[in-house]
């Protein structure tokens, strides 16, 4: 149980700071005071968490004029109380920087998920989700740095009891994922096979032929988690990168229209 210090009240401090946070409700502040954190601060309005290891009370000063820190932080000042659901969430709140973030996707505050952000690909506020109303950004980097994506309108992925089936659908310019290609066929439809779960049209497990989980369909021309830059990695995105020796990094990120 925590003690409200109310001498501490509009005062912030600086020693042994763990991190500051963007949080909408006090509780969500103490949550986040966790390993190592002995006090927190929370503004109700920035809606802004600081946690500390411990402070100096002779070290505390006045918290910034709000105009003046809204200015140089204005991420810090947007007072909507929802709880940020995915990437896009918090980008739409002004959070620019791409990063590690806290977000709510079952409206839970206390089942927080830790995800990666991008902020700045195509507008930003890229992540994994679930939800059949969103975009799909695949993209391949080659050794040299040229960067070559493809983007689908409409994207979604089942859920477990559904074998997280693939569904890669609406307009794409390059397509690799959907149209059949030889005898490897499209991927749209399939199942997430891994090398204890064969759900491919193959004869054998593609995963543990391929080492590595895919939406196989009979070992597919589009497979982006063979063995990292080894030129067994098969078939990555062919016939633009037909071995993963030749590829620096792949991602694939999603966001609700």
């Amino acid at each position: 149980m925590y003690t409200a210090k109310l001498g501490f009240d509009h005062k912030k401090s600086n020693t042994e700071l763990l991190g500051e946070y963007k949080a909408h409700t006090l509780f969500v502040c103490s949550v986040k005071c966790q390993k190592d954190c002995i006090v927190f601060g929370y503004n109700p309005t920035m809606k802004k968490c600081r946690i500390h290891k411990t402070i100096s009370t002779s070290e505390m000063s006045e918290e910034a004029d709000l105009a003046e820190d809204c200015k140089t932080f204005p991420e810090n000042c947007n007072t909507n109380s929802a709880l940020s659901v995915d990437c896009k969430d918090l980008r739409d709140n002004g959070h620019t920087i791409s990063g590690v973030y806290d977000i709510y996707p079952y409206g839970n505050i206390s089942r927080p998920v830790r995800v990666y952000c991008d902020m700045e690909t195509m507008d930003g506020g890229w992540t994994l989700t679930k939800g059949k109303n969103s975009y799909l950004y695949v993209s391949i980097t080659d050794v040299n740095d040229k960067k070559l994506y493809e983007l689908y309108d409409e994207f979604y992925i089942s859920n477990q009891t559904e074998k997280y089936q693939l569904f890669p659908t609406g307009k794409a310019q390059g397509d690799k994922m959907r149209k059949k290609e030889g005898s490897s066929g499209a991927i749209n439809g399939m199942f997430f096979t891994t090398e204890d779960r064969d759900h491919d049209n193959f004869g054998s497990n593609c995963a543990d032929a391929q080492a590595g989980g895919w939406w196989f369909n009979k070992c597919s021309n589009t497979f982006l988690n063979g063995p990292w830059a080894s030129q067994h990695w098969y078939r990555p995105w062919n016939p633009t990168f037909i071995s993963g020796e030749y590829i620096k990094e792949t991602m694939m990120l999603i966001k609700r229209h």
